[in-house]
């Protein structure tokens, strides 16, 4: 692995497995979905499609977001 950015992301994602948040119980959808390497790659890349995000339209991050997903998926 030599991309130092897909390291990070990956890195940040495995510190979610314990988080009370909603990228925390994504992580934790995944891991019982397709395991804990499957879960850290799927985490990794939501990260770094929401930080892409983020960048590009130059807006702060919304929590609200979440909150309507979670409550659509229920």
């Amino acid at each position: 692995m030599h991309n130092r950015a897909g390291q990070e992301f990956r890195r940040a994602a495995y510190a979610l497995d314990r988080r009370a948040a909603p990228l925390g119980d994504y992580r934790r959808r995944m891991k019982a979905k397709s395991g804990p390497q499957g879960a850290q790659t799927a985490t990794a890349h939501k990260i770094a499609v929401i930080l892409y995000a983020l960048v590009k339209k130059q807006v702060a991050y919304d929590q609200r977001i979440w909150e309507k997903r979670d409550e659509q998926r229920r």
